[in-house]
């Protein structure tokens, strides 16, 4: 079996939390990058400057730099990568704001989005749906609704549109409390670091799988092949 090492890993990432079953919210920290746009060479964040030391017991001395400018949240789209939502500390802000300053009054305040007659929830008055738009064919739209479970309970709720109208997670109020805390209280400089420094500590190759593409993908086993899961090519040769 291979022996890895720290400098070996280009990304770690966190699942936060499960907004559907095909949605999925994520962080991210970017381990290794290209030299440059022209230079393909891998680079890892991680490097040391060697200089003369101005300590006269010492000849030399070393300094750690670190890249730490690569992390992100990620709304995962399962079926639709090229979709997924990045949100960097400039979209969060922005992000932040808006849910701030519109999306939680539907909730808290003196005028709510809801009401209640003849002791049922229904949707009242609101502004319409919030827009976070990072270009014409990546938004996040967040919609008041009132979910019904099949027992004929309601609760407050809040649509997320992603990109289109097809694409959607129906949150309660629990669960979007859940993701907003996320959002809004997360330190994600802090949250990068501690992504890095539990890379660097071993041991590593644990519970290694290879990425599941049309025909491959699986978990490695202790003879270091991998088995195979289901996958697309799979299923074609069944049918």
């Amino acid at each position: 079996m291979e022996n890895f090492e720290y400098t070996d890993y280009d990304k770690i990432t966190d699942i936060l939390m499960y907004l559907s079953s095909e949605i999925t919210l994520k962080f991210s920290v970017v381990l290794s990058k290209a030299v440059s746009k022209t230079d393909n060479t891998r680079k890892f964040l991680h490097s040391e400057c060697i200089y003369n030391s101005k300590y006269r017991n010492v000849n030399e001395s070393l300094s750690i730099i670190r890249t730490m400018n690569t992390y992100y949240f990620l709304i995962d789209l399962k079926n639709d990568f090229l979709g997924s939502i990045v949100l960097r500390p400039g979209d969060v802000e922005i992000l932040k704001m808006l849910l701030n300053q519109k999306v939680l009054p539907w909730f808290f305040g003196n005028k709510t989005a809801f009401q209640i007659r003849d002791n049922k929830l229904y949707l009242g008055e609101y502004s319409g749906t919030v827009m976070f738009a990072q270009s014409d064919y990546k938004y996040l739209g967040f919609t008041p609704m009132v979910i019904t479970y099949e027992d004929g309970r309601s609760k407050q709720g809040i649509r997320v549109n992603i990109n289109n109208q097809d694409t959607f997670a129906d949150l309660d109020i629990d669960t979007f409390m859940t993701f907003v805390n996320i959002i809004k209280c997360t330190d994600m400089y802090n949250a990068a670091c501690n992504l890095v420094n539990y890379v660097k500590m071993p041991p590593y190759g644990i519970n290694q799988f290879k990425s599941a593409g049309l025909g491959s993908g699986g978990y490695r086993n202790d003879m270091g092949s991998y088995n195979k899961r289901n996958n697309f090519l799979d299923n074609k040769k069944k049918s």
